[in-house]
């Protein structure tokens, strides 16, 4: 560590003294002059006088010693020191040119002489390596016909549709159909019983999800419009509808059967896509236009991110560990809006309930905002703060 570089500036009621500490940070010591001190505490005395009876004196008549020896002198500093060592801190950095990043920190203070001693974190400092030098090769961007294809396959599946087909039906098909099921009266005088009695029924038969009674998605099957068909189905004893046990006759007529289908590859379907594509050969020549202009996109930001990396490879960066606090605190406030996003109700919330606090936060989480910190120019770029930070004040 150094020795203290007195700046050799004493000012009109307070002396700096400035030294270097690692990870860019300064310690700055401020000692009071005594007159001013004097001055300070004769203020307190009289401000404390007016506020308080003092037996035997009018309020505010009371001589200064008096009052020192009523209230103390520790209870008199009291009264200004924070207050003075604001005030004397904003002129101590703007008198000896000291630009903070953040939030100064104070270290310690002492009565006798009236010394601040504090740690002021300075903007980081970057020292380029030899960038100059520095040789990497841009890829040349390649579009593959597979990529040029798994497209046109996008496409088809997002102009296919529903459409009437002339074979048989099968599985997945979408039939429109006029169904009735009765189930016949079992005895004499009984009515019969109507299940089903449907028209224009829009159907698909699933071999997965079946619908009951079991069997009728299977007679469903190899009709085509036009078709009527009659067939007899029981619903077994151990069903929960209503008709376990049962059976019923069933007559269908099959109106329409249509199938979900992709467009023909062919010249109507680049005419589909859009107005510009005569004909297929078009349409694959944008598409081939696109991928390469989004592979040449692609190719220059990671060859951008790649001479950045090697650059910061190369190069050294200093800054103070307020810099990777910022950081942490940055990853946290994203967390919270990622988890409110959810619903959630944020960090503080997640934290209860693996019972740890926000304290436990920057701790856990320091390797990796350091790891992020020397790539993250954008941390740089806080505005300096100019006041001491009372938070973080270790004696007092």
């Amino acid at each position: 560590m150094s020795e203290p570089i007195e700046r050799g500036k004493t000012m009109s009621s307070f002396t700096v003294t400035t030294e270097q500490r690692p990870d860019r940070q300064l310690a700055v010591t401020i000692e009071v002059a005594p007159e001013e001190v004097q001055r300070e505490l004769r203020k307190a005395a009289n401000k404390v006088a007016s506020q308080y009876r003092i037996p035997g004196f009018r309020k505010g008549k009371a001589p200064y010693h008096i009052v020192v020896q009523q209230f103390g002198l520790a209870n008199l500093y009291g009264e200004f020191v924070d207050d003075l060592g604001q005030k004397l801190f904003s002129e101590a950095i703007e008198r000896e040119g000291i630009n903070p990043y953040a939030q100064s920190s104070l270290e310690d203070i002492k009565l006798e002489p009236l010394t601040y001693q504090l740690l002021v974190p300075l903007e980081p400092e970057v020292k380029l390596g030899d960038y100059r030098s520095l040789r990497m090769a841009k890829p040349a961007p390649e579009v593959d016909e597979a990529a040029v294809d798994a497209r046109i396959n996008q496409l088809l599946d997002e102009y296919a549709s529903w459409g009437p087909i002339e074979r048989p039906s099968a599985y997945g098909d979408m039939m429109t159909i006029d169904v009735r099921s009765v189930i016949p009266a079992s005895a004499a005088g009984e009515e019969e019983i109507v299940v089903l009695d449907e028209t224009d029924w829009d159907v698909t038969p699933d071999l997965e999800n079946p619908m009951e009674p079991p069997g009728f998605d299977q007679e469903l099957l190899g009709l085509v419009s036009g078709d009527t068909k009659q067939f007899v189905l029981p619903w077994p004893a151990d069903s929960q509808s209503i008709y376990a046990g049962k059976s019923a006759n069933f007559t269908i007529t099959v109106k329409q059967v249509e199938a979900y289908a992709k467009p023909a590859l062919d010249d109507s379907f680049a005419e589909l896509v859009g107005p510009d594509f005569a004909t297929l050969d078009d349409l694959k020549a944008s598409i081939r236009a696109s991928l390469a202009s989004e592979q040449e996109s692609s190719a220059q930001n990671k060859f951008l991110t790649d001479v950045l990396d090697a650059i910061v490879v190369m190069s050294e960066l200093n800054y103070p560990p307020v810099v990777v606090e910022d950081q942490i605190d940055g990853m946290v406030q994203d967390l919270d809006q990622q988890l409110r996003r959810y619903g959630l109700d944020g960090i503080d919330a997640l934290l209860q309930r693996q019972g740890q606090d926000d304290r436990t936060v920057p701790r856990r989480h320091r390797r990796p905002g350091q790891e992020h910190c020397p790539a993250q120019p954008g941390a740089l770029g806080t505005d300096p703060g100019r006041t001491v930070d009372r938070k973080r004040r270790r004696a007092g």
